[in-house]
């Protein structure tokens, strides 16, 4: 009778835990949907390079005040190899060639082209940390990238510019390093930590950057920029991953990351009344497609594995 109580105990503790991965996965989605439209505002106004290097800073300062008043413990060796890999990648590189991106590409395109990242994210699960996934998994990842990149190459014409590879890169390679450390070192701290390590490399870069003569201080500047760089410090590489790498601790790196698939379409929606885009048809018509892919890969990963039905 014990046994039995236990199990259910069991079972529903899991429930629970995968409601909340998800649920934490879905409003990391919805604050980075905005990043682009974001990213877009602030160019107006601020370069590229001090666009990423303030994002840093921000978040950084943020997680400093976190970490001191918190008294968290200090990351072990393991945990910090993981915190510098990640940390490398989703606080100086993304942010950088996004920026550098959004400047040859539209807002609309660029959201779309970032639908590649949960397949990259479950590569780096696989390939770095042997997650398991069923071959319907992969199958249902792989439409569902396609179909995106297809989208955003006809959009496009084709073009695609250098730095958005190494932004999708970047983005695999943080969001599962982060993904991993969350594991044991928790969501919340595995950001903070993050943003700590790098907090003097972006200063520096700042500092620098900042005293150059060709960077001038501009009372004209918009509100909406200045507001628009204050989000992308505070949600985009700060609060957003909170939530995200918390999902990722719960219920795993691949699993996590097929939520993605769901974000250039709230990134289209943002821009619509943000930049001023227009909606069109096929939008919606490739959302509900790639809805259907997100779906069947997130079913498929909850039944259990079958004898060799691994990858």
């Amino acid at each position: 009778m014990r046994s039995i109580t236990d199990a259910a105990s069991l079972r529903q503790t899991t429930w629970w835990q995968t409601y909340g991965g998800f649920s934490s996965a879905l409003i990391a989605v919805m604050l980075f949907s905005l990043t682009v439209p974001m990213t877009q505002l602030a160019l107006s106004v601020f370069p590229a390079e001090l666009i990423a290097l303030f994002r840093s800073v921000g978040a950084g300062i943020c997680s400093l005040i976190m970490v001191l008043c918190l008294g968290w413990r200090l990351p072990n060796k393991k945990e910090l190899a993981g915190l510098m890999l990640g940390g490398a990648a989703v606080t100086l590189v993304f942010p950088y060639t996004l920026s550098l991106a959004l400047g040859k590409w539209s807002a609309s395109n660029m959201g779309v082209v970032l639908a590649a990242v949960p397949l990259i994210t479950a590569l780096a699960g696989s390939l770095l940390f042997n997650e398991k996934h069923p071959k319907m998994f992969w199958l249902s990842v792989a439409l569902g990238a396609v179909i995106l990149m297809f989208f955003a190459s006809k959009q496009a014409s084709g073009a695609f510019h250098s730095s958005v590879f190494v932004m999708l890169a970047a983005a695999g390679i943080g969001y599962g390093f982060g993904g991993h450390v969350a594991k044991t070192l928790g969501g919340w701290q595995t950001i903070c930590w993050m943003c700590v390590i790098y907090l003097p490399v972006s200063t520096l870069g700042l500092s620098v950057f900042v005293a150059q003569d060709s960077f001038r201080w501009d009372l004209s500047w918009s509100m909406e920029s200045i507001l628009a760089m204050l989000y992308l410090a505070l949600m985009s590489q700060w609060l957003g991953f909170h939530f995200w790498y918390g999902a990722m601790a719960k219920v795993g790196i691949g699993r996590a990351g097929q939520v993605q698939l769901l974000q250039p379409f709230f990134t289209l929606l943002f821009c619509a009344p943000l930049l001023g885009l227009a909606l069109e048809v096929n939008h919606f018509f490739y959302a509900g497609i790639i809805s259907g892919a997100v779906v069947l890969a997130l079913r498929s990963k909850a039944r259990p594995l079958p004898q060799g039905d691994e990858l």
